[in-house]
């Protein structure tokens, strides 16, 4: 005996769970073959292939193996190539592929019979700011199932974009060019790295993360850039980044943006969708400031391209404190300054002084004595939803003092105290919804029949907003 030859019924590459069935045969050096010589076989990579007594390779798992068949001293071999996926029956099945970074589960009937499944990683060219993994093209491309079936793929956590809220992550189909999130049983396990979805077709599949869920929003500087690959608001035709921020109960969130986008920004309440919900306050240019004094409740803040064309980069920086630290101040055109809105269920309190306050003439009174008269004001702005109702509270109040509440974009008082003792009280109920304009006034005539000289005392204040509670029509 001089060679052992070995072949293979099929030279196409299997599948895991899949066989193909090699043959040996003991030849002379002449060629004739040796048929009383017994014959072995072994696999380079038990991981990879089998190999019975008769020949017959059972893959395992992707790789390339090789079969070795052995007579006495001289043996022959075959490479056996594995590729990534496997074979499931009608009865359904499980495959792993991708060194266990995918996972897909068919169920009981998801396919008729025997059904071949690969799983070809895509190029790196597929990436967008938002995917956070390699891609994977399931195939046979176009097959379609019965029944769901679930995909499972591992993400890399050091390609997650910043500030990431793992629960945002998705499975996400390849449709046009386009990474579109699967909504079907999604589920994310952050101690795996892994996110499930269930599809009824085989395509291009990757983790991404779903542009229209909120970034987990820290405090100090939180950057990012509005792009082509962002969630449409398609109701104001713009592209916007949301995040999320939980301020403590009294605290005033200050953010100041900057950037070369050409858009807006604003806090609003946390919403499962975030392009629907209240917004407590807003301003028209990135490059400004906001502040809001906190209630507690979960807050997004919301960046947006002023239309679908505007994109670019931006950047915020968050500060802020209780309101025993962040003074008033008065806004002018050139400050720079926003003032300090307020949501409903917080408290502020103030100090009325000729440093932190702007100084107007009185336009409306129920004393005519009083119009043109100078008043140093606060202003605080709030938004207040239709069909509620709200009371606003001020104690600490100077007698020669006065807190009145304007329905911005409608001239004339909505609401007026003028009594003279420390504490202010209004009801307000809203057509509809609209921000008021709360002004703390410190100015008036010395004496209480209206007489005397006119003048602006300097106090401490507290000015509430309570929760609005609906209206019984």
């Amino acid at each position: 005996m001089a060679t052992v030859s070995v072949t293979a019924a099929s030279t196409t590459p299997l599948l895991p769970g899949g066989t193909v069935q090699l043959s040996a045969r003991a030849l002379t050096a002449a060629g004739a073959e040796v048929a009383s010589a017994a014959i072995s076989w072994s696999s380079s990579a038990t991981t990879i292939t089998t190999v019975s007594t008769t020949g017959l390779v059972t893959a395992v798992g992707a790789g390339t193996s090789t079969i070795t068949a052995t007579s006495g001293a001289i043996s022959g071999t075959a490479n056996v190539q594995v590729n990534p996926g496997g074979i499931v029956g009608s009865s359904g099945g499980t495959v792993t592929a991708a060194a266990g970074a995918v996972t897909l589960q068919l169920p009981a009937g998801a396919v008729a019979g025997s059904t071949p499944i690969t799983v070809t990683p895509k190029p790196d060219t597929l990436r967008t700011e938002h995917t956070v993994g390699p891609a994977y093209l399931f195939g046979p491309s176009g097959t379609t199932f019965a029944q769901p079936v679930t995909i499972a793929i591992k993400y890399d956590t050091t390609r997650l974009p910043a500030y990431t809220d793992k629960a945002a992550l998705r499975v996400a189909r390849l449709t046009n060019g386009k990474w579109v999130p699967l909504t079907e049983s999604v589920v994310v396990d952050s101690a795996t790295n892994t996110v499930r979805a269930a599809t009824r077709s085989f395509s291009s599949y990757g983790v991404v993360r779903d542009p229209c869920l909120p970034f987990a929003g820290g405090t100090g500087t939180i950057s990012g850039q509005i792009s082509s690959e962002d969630c449409l608001f398609a109701s104001a035709g713009r592209r916007s980044d949301y995040y999320s921020l939980r301020p403590s109960n009294g605290e005033v969130l200050i953010l100041r943006g900057s950037g070369p986008l050409d858009g807006l920004f604003g806090i609003k309440e946390a919403t499962t969708d975030p392009a629907v919900g209240t917004v407590w306050f807003s301003n028209a240019t990135i490059t400004s400031e906001l502040r809001l004094l906190s209630n507690g409740d979960p807050l997004q803040l919301f960046v947006s391209g002023r239309d679908s064309t505007k994109l670019g980069n931006y950047s915020f920086t968050r500060t802020g404190g209780t309101t025993q630290t962040v003074a008033h101040e008065c806004v002018t055109s050139s400050n720079g300054k926003s003032y300090i809105a307020l949501m409903p269920g917080t408290v502020m309190r103030g100090t009325m002084a000729i440093a932190n306050s702007c100084e107007v003439q009185i336009q409306f009174s129920a004393y005519p004595a009083a119009i043109g008269k100078p008043l140093l004001v606060h202003y605080y702005p709030v938004r207040l939803l239709g069909g509620q109702q709200y009371t606003i509270t001020g104690t600490g109040f100077a007698p020669q003092s006065s807190l009145t509440a304007f329905r911005s974009g409608t001239p004339g008082v909505a609401a007026q105290d003028l009594s003279t003792g420390s504490g202010r009280t209004m009801t307000i109920t809203p057509p509809s919804t609209a921000y008021y304009f709360l002004e703390v006034g410190s100015g008036g005539f010395q004496n209480a029949n209206f007489t005397g000289a006119w003048i602006q005392p300097v106090f401490t204040y507290t000015l509430s907003v309570s929760r609005g509670t609906a209206v019984t029509p």
